[in-house]
């Protein structure tokens, strides 16, 4: 069975999403496990017999870093890293070449930060100081999980904010399930009234990036879930 592991519903499920049916007999699972390490480090907790799981596929939304990645393409990960420079975990070969197959994708790496950057000014240091191409919060976290339990891993990630676009700061949304705190995003905008025009620009992203990665999901599970 393949764990498929998402920080928000949001970023599957919902209109243009995917079909959520995950079963044993289905051959994978999908977990949310909320925004950060913090939140990994407890969800993984709950798995704590990996001896049915046949790998681990990390999947959501991701940022980018690279002028050449925009909005809506979705990229394979093939290897992961934090800013730290803890080691970096690599796709599993076997995986990451099934999933090739899959033309709509293209291989980048992932770049795992512990707090979000949300400027322009914080993705374009990134840029500048790493040679991933995209930016995530969960992905590391997983792989290093994966790498403990000696299961395979791979990581799909769909481009959610390209590198000059801002997004509002990682305190307005719940860490647990990603939505947004109507609460702290009024206080965000009084301090910052002209942050109200880019919402809508956000909207979209969020419901064509989940069309593109719900496609490459589903996809990619035909592909796994029919390989022993």
């Amino acid at each position: 069975m393949i764990l498929v592991v998402a920080a928000m519903k949001r970023e599957i499920e919902g209109p243009l999403g995917v079909s959520v049916n995950s079963s044993a007999s289905s051959g994978y699972e999908i977990s949310y496990t909320g925004m950060g390490k913090d939140m990994v480090t407890e969800k993984s907790k709950e798995w704590t017999d990996t001896s049915r799981l046949d790998g681990i596929m990390s999947v959501g939304f991701a940022g980018s870093i690279d002028p050449d990645l925009g909005f809506g393409e979705t990229c394979l990960v093939e290897s992961v890293g934090t800013p730290e420079g803890e080691r970096r975990y690599e796709a599993d070969d076997r995986l990451l070449g099934l999933l090739l197959e899959e033309k709509a994708m293209r291989v980048a790496d992932l770049l795992t930060l512990e707090e979000a950057a949300s400027t322009v000014e914080e993705k374009v240091k990134l840029a500048n100081e790493y040679s991933a191409q995209m930016i995530d919060q969960e992905t590391y976290w997983w792989a290093e999980f994966a790498e403990l339990e000696d299961l395979p891993f791979v990581g799909i990630r769909v481009i959610y904010d390209e590198l000059d676009q801002e997004l509002p700061p990682s305190n307005v949304y719940d860490e647990r399930t990603g939505r947004i705190s109507v609460s702290a995003a009024a206080r965000w905008l009084l301090g910052e009234p002209s942050r109200l025009f880019s919402l809508p620009r956000l909207g979209v992203n969020s419901l064509l990036a989940r069309r593109n990665l719900a496609n490459a999901v589903s996809n990619s599970l035909q592909v796994l879930t029919g390989v022993n």
